[in-house]
């Protein structure tokens, strides 16, 4: 689950090649999920995917809810950082097999966000729009918009 947050959070920075190149060397040492985000946001403030259900010929019909928020994904982040280490047994801390039985939730709520989403790109009046489907047997999809 670590891994797939980080794609999602350097999906739009390195649709921008030269926003990325920027902060390449630097964000390359960083490994701490509120400080990605603040660098990324630096470049692109919109990175964050925005879930929709469709554009509705007017504007973009954007979730109420469900989905992991900006602020769900930073926590989720340290919380699988923590689950990178071998807790000692003799320190007092929460069970890990409280956060296992969350990692339900967290997966239907990733598959909320990414499923039918845009990202606005930095620095340009371009948006991505992709479609997700969750099916095996289904492919994704992916369109650019210009706002004018």
């Amino acid at each position: 689950m670590r891994k797939l947050l980080e794609l999602i959070a350097f999906a739009s920075l390195v649709s921008y090649q030269d926003a990325y190149r920027t902060v390449r060397n630097d964000i390359a040492k960083d490994w701490h999920a509120a400080r990605i985000l603040k660098k990324i946001e630096g470049i692109n403030p919109d990175f964050y995917p925005t879930p929709v259900r469709g554009h509705d010929g007017n504007r973009w019909v954007n979730l109420n809810g469900g989905y992991l928020s900006r602020r769900q994904f930073s926590q989720l982040y340290d919380k699988c950082g923590a689950m990178l280490h071998i807790k000692n047994p003799f320190s007092k801390g929460k069970n890990s097999l409280a956060f296992h039985r969350q990692v339900p939730e967290y997966l239907r709520r990733i598959e909320q966000l990414l499923s039918e989403h845009y990202v606005r790109l930095a620095k340009t009046n371009e948006l991505v729009h992709v479609t997700a489907p969750m099916d095996p047997e289904s492919s994704i999809q992916v369109r650019v918009f210009v706002e004018l």
